[in-house]
């Protein structure tokens, strides 16, 4: 949601890359959504490829490093843990982590990718 809403709202509270730091990618969850006609898709696998709408873990910007970093080892171990990838798979999800800047890129690029979609179908919310 948070590539969603950075597209969505002229005015949001807050600046998602400046507001907040990255810590940890935490759950890819796939989604089914209904296809509009102006989406660039032509098959179902480049539409699964698509849709796949993340969870990632972020702090506040002014959060100190040494909290990210020690926040990040704590997630980090948990996410890889046998258990909880098994859990996660129970409920159709991957258990997966990340370092914080591998997950600021990958927000840059699903805010991008999201935007177009958005864009191109006109979707808006009033305020």
């Amino acid at each position: 949601m948070l590539a969603f809403y950075a597209n969505l709202y002229d005015k949001l509270p807050y600046d998602l890359n400046r507001d907040f730091v990255p810590v940890t990618l935490a759950v890819k969850v796939p989604e089914l959504l209904v296809v509009h006609p102006a989406l660039p898709v032509k098959t179902a696998k480049e539409f699964v490829a698509l849709a796949k709408n993340w969870y990632g873990i972020i702090v506040a910007a002014a959060t100190p490093k040494d909290i990210v970093a020690k926040l990040h080892a704590s997630l980090v171990a948990v996410l890889e843990a046998p258990d909880t990838k098994q859990r996660f798979a129970g409920h159709g999800a991957n258990s997966v982590s990340s370092t914080p800047e591998e997950l600021a890129a990958f927000m840059r690029e699903e805010t991008i990718k999201w935007g177009k979609v958005i864009k191109t179908s006109g979707i808006k919310i009033d305020q």
